[in-house]
């Protein structure tokens, strides 16, 4: 019973390993494919990368493990803050979220393992272009789950105050790289502002699971520091 005691505790940390395993994975992949890329141009980066790309898949699939048990803390934390509709749409928000990303992650993944026998590019540039049109789409549950979980904070308390106004923040960002669906530039479908969303939101869970390890500590340390006083 203690070590699940412990494992408890240390649940929230899963945000900190899901985030972990996202960057050595984005290392293994390297610069990819581009959405303006040639089927052939695409079917090469996947040929040539390979091995990376299959071991990056395998790194993924942990990771949204690891996302989905974070998740259940930050849902947890926030039904226990009285916020029980709030903590339901941020739970609802990240499933969807693990569900995207587990299909375009199997997409690159797949395109990968059997690139050796398909030579068919105009199917690959199509497959791999539907993955990446996905990356706008992603914003709006973000936004959903960073929205919930900024309301909560700033209308409860439970969270310090500045980190519900940069969730509230990372919230408007997502937003905007959910419009990002201009043929060039900035706004392109895998431009900068959904590269920027990435990184905003690996940044975001970092700090939201640093902020509820500290927080199940405390609990524990609680009663410990209540019956030292007596």
């Amino acid at each position: 019973m203690e070590i699940l005691k412990r494992i408890e505790r240390w649940a929230p940390a899963s945000g900190i390993l899901f985030v972990g395993l996202m960057v050595i994975a984005f290392i293994l992949i390297g610069e990819p494919a581009r959405y303006d890329d040639s089927g052939s141009s695409i079917a090469a980066w996947l040929a040539d990368n390979r091995r990376d790309l299959l071991l990056a898949t395998i790194l993924q699939g942990g990771a949204l493990l690891m996302f989905l048990w974070y998740l259940g803390s930050l849902g947890t934390r926030l039904r226990e803050a009285g916020e029980a509709r709030l903590g339901a749409v941020a739970f609802g928000a990240g499933v969807v979220i693990a569900g995207m990303a587990a299909v375009t992650i199997t997409v690159v993944g797949g395109l990968a393992y059997g690139i050796e026998q398909n030579t068919d590019s105009a199917m690959i540039k199509t497959l791999y272009d539907l993955q990446l049109a996905a990356g706008p789409l992603f914003a709006w549950p973000l936004a959903a789950l960073a929205g919930a979980t900024a309301l909560a904070s700033l209308r409860t308390g439970i969270f310090p105050q500045w980190y519900g106004l940069a969730s509230a923040a990372g919230t408007v960002w997502f937003v905007v790289a959910g419009l990002s669906w201009a043929r060039e530039g900035f706004f392109e479908v895998d431009g900068a502002a959904v590269w920027v969303g990435l990184i905003v939101f690996l940044a975001w869970t970092l700090v939201s699971s640093v902020v509820l390890l500290q927080q199940a500590q405390a609990r524990e340390e609680a009663p410990r520091a209540a019956m030292a006083s007596m």
